[in-house]
């Protein structure tokens, strides 16, 4: 079911079960899951995490890049009548929300879902937990790397235009004017799309939570998107390492050399920094030098 995204009743007769039995079956298989690896297949980075996904994301020209961020909207068929108007959005059927991080691998590295469709990608973010331990500066830590010969600690997300001017959000230019600033929009977007190729795959691998059904609630579904991000997540470990060369070749030929190697101690880098994570001049600071740092990368050859 959660690969191929049938129907429960699909099944009945090849495994001579009925269509409650295997949704029960699935609803059991997706807790034990969750309970058995959520720590591992989906939690925060560590610091090695961090620093293999700074030298990938330096290498495509964003020193300093730890993922994108972005929400998805997936259909809730049964939503209760009663919820339909709070989970009802810009679409006609009610929605839940998939806020979530994702790394050039397309490992997920933070899923918030379970927001009603009605709210959009800011008000998501005033209750997403990862969101809150950014702003209390309990994570990431400020790992020192250099942009446009400029040294910065607080790392970034890239994200759309709705998120705010924010030092922790990297956004695209929507109207370019000059060939620096549409060079670097396209190189923002292109990187972008990470997160929408994480949500594609797990649209195509597991679209299960459209099939309509009686027993499918609120934390079912939430629990069954958990599962299947975890799945998801595993299969990037198995065939990330068809491609471990290339990253350690990365490594030797030093993608590290803008800065990305911390010299401080992982603990000694976490500290409160809301005042400098919400400042827009810092924002503005940060992709000035970055609208340089990819015109030199890219677009004067």
């Amino acid at each position: 079911m959660l690969a191929y995204g049938v129907a429960a009743d699909a099944l009945d007769e090849y495994l001579q079960m009925s269509e409650d039995s295997v949704l029960l079956s699935l609803k059991e298989f997706c807790k034990l899951v969750v309970h058995l690896f959520q720590n591992e297949y989906l939690r925060k980075p560590t610091e090695q995490d961090l620093r293999r996904i700074m030298a990938i994301n330096a290498a495509r020209g964003f020193p300093g890049c730890v993922g994108c961020i972005d929400c998805q909207h997936w259909e809730w068929e049964r939503c209760p009548i009663a919820w339909a108007g709070q989970y009802k959005g810009k679409g006609k059927k009610p929605t839940i929300v998939l806020e979530a991080i994702s790394d050039g691998e397309v490992w997920i590295w933070h899923a918030f879902f379970g927001s009603p469709g009605s709210l959009n990608d800011i008000s998501i973010m005033d209750h997403s937990p990862t969101i809150d331990d950014i702003i209390a500066g309990e994570f990431p830590p400020s790992l020192p790397y250099w942009v446009n010969g400029n040294e910065r600690k607080i790392l970034y997300y890239l994200a759309d235009g709705i998120y705010p001017n924010w030092a922790i959000f990297v956004k695209t230019i929507s109207e370019g004017v000059t060939k620096k600033e549409t060079t670097y929009a396209a190189a923002q977007e292109a990187m972008h799309k990470d997160i929408e190729r994480a949500f594609g795959v797990l649209t195509a691998r597991f679209h299960i939570l459209k099939r309509p059904s009686r027993l499918w609630y609120q934390e079912d579904i939430a629990r069954v998107m958990k599962a299947c991000i975890i799945i998801h997540n595993m299969i990037v470990e198995y065939r990330r390492d068809t491609y471990e060369i290339e990253w350690h070749s990365r490594s030797a030929a030093g993608i590290f050399a803008n800065g990305a190697v911390p010299t401080e101690t992982w603990a000694s880098m976490v500290g409160s920094r809301e005042e400098r994570i919400t400042n827009s001049d810092d924002h503005f600071s940060l992709k000035n030098d970055l609208i340089e740092h990819i015109w030199e990368m890219h677009g004067n050859r």
